[in-house]
């Protein structure tokens, strides 16, 4: 038998990953559990048990927007040489912001609805990507992860390209990011 203490009144026993899987940590004695990353409508392995809907998203500015010829090198060290007349948009947000530099040439947002891969390598603050056929302009969102009309871009992809995990990609990201919630 489990006896509390007067000055006792709030017992935490479980995360997230515990209130999705062990109901018992929902009933006395325990009155507390911490939602972690079930805010964000998520788990870390996807094996929700109980109905969330996503919530999170990124996004950033494009700060501009530039017509480039065939043969333009893109990104420090210039390591994407475009093979076509291409649109390449600059993004304000870089690995500084918690972008995995290993994005670079790999990695891919959404400007209004389409996706857009990243191309070239990330710097710091910024990144460009390749808004060829998309109707972008400076001031228009990208979305880093989430959902943009009827495509999305999960947090796991992100992790994937890191070789890392959702944990670890939303601890990442930067603290001059703005956080709006809703």
């Amino acid at each position: 038998e489990f006896a509390l203490p007067a000055s006792c009144r709030d017992i935490h026993f479980a995360a997230f990953d515990g209130i999705n899987n062990y109901s018992p940590v929902l009933e006395p004695p325990f009155t507390m559990a911490r939602c972690g990353i079930g805010i964000y409508g998520m788990m870390a392995d996807d094996t929700l048990n109980i109905p969330l809907k996503k919530s999170l998203r990124l996004t950033a500015k494009i700060v501009a927007v530039r017509e480039l010829d065939p043969g333009t090198a893109v990104g420090y060290m210039h390591t994407a040489i475009l093979q076509k007349p291409s649109r390449i948009a600059v993004v304000s947000f870089g690995y500084a912001d918690g972008l995995p530099l290993a994005a670079s040439n790999a990695g891919r947002f959404l400007v209004n609805g389409k996706f857009a891969p990243v191309v070239g390598r990330i710097s710091m603050d910024y990144t460009t990507c390749d808004v060829t056929g998309i109707d972008a302009k400076p001031g228009d969102e990208a979305v880093i992860f989430g959902s943009s009309k009827d495509n999305r871009i999960e947090v796991s992809e992100v992790a994937a390209l890191r070789g890392s995990h959702d944990y670890d990609v939303l601890c990442s990201v930067g603290s001059r990011t703005e956080r709006v919630y809703i």
